[in-house]
């Protein structure tokens, strides 16, 4: 997600004197990239946070394609739809059916 947010962050670098002419056609690459970007660093340092996370980045990730020249180009929406889903996906091991039969049968 870090990387998506900075792809879009990137492509939406302009002069700030543009930046408060042009409304919010130029200042949404800013709050979608940038926000992008604070998902991908606040679930990695707050693991216990990570759906929130994941799910705010997979939204503005997917609304990049419409509001910040089309999501970086395609990559970074791709990249941002990618590490969202990877975060959803991130956490602990189960232990396996077997295994927990087992261990219940010990105790």
């Amino acid at each position: 997600m870090v990387l998506g947010g900075w792809r879009i962050l990137s492509y939406s670098l302009t002069p700030l004197h543009f930046v408060t002419v042009a409304g919010f056609n130029a200042v949404s690459g800013y709050v979608v990239g940038g926000g992008l970007l604070l998902c991908g660093v606040v679930s990695w340092a707050l693991p216990a946070q990570r759906y929130t996370f994941g799910i705010i980045g997979m939204l503005l990730a997917v609304v990049s394609l419409v509001a910040s020249n089309l999501g970086g180009f395609l990559v970074g929406m791709l990249f941002g739809v990618v590490g969202s889903s990877m975060t959803l996906g991130w956490g602990v091991k189960k232990p396996r059916r077997r295994d927990r039969r087992a261990a219940e049968s010990v105790a």
